[in-house]
């Protein structure tokens, strides 16, 4: 869906969102531990949940697109 808007983003980028959808409860950040073992990476996709949701740069992560609204 992506690249027929015009956004060539990595798979990796897609990852994180899905894993980032994990992230908002006590219940589901248990799952998103256990799924997420590395620190480095869970600080990655909160980043990128971050920034996407903000539309601002969130600790060197940029949203990746246009604010739909």
């Amino acid at each position: 869906m992506g690249i027929k808007l015009g956004y060539n983003l990595p798979h990796s980028f897609y990852l994180d969102l899905a894993y980032g959808g994990l992230y908002n409860s006590n219940t589901t950040n248990i799952i998103f531990n256990n799924l997420v073992p590395n620190q480095a990476d869970r600080d990655r996709i909160k980043n990128r949940i971050s920034a996407e949701t903000d539309n601002s740069t969130v600790n060197g992560v940029s949203p990746a697109g246009k604010k739909a609204c």
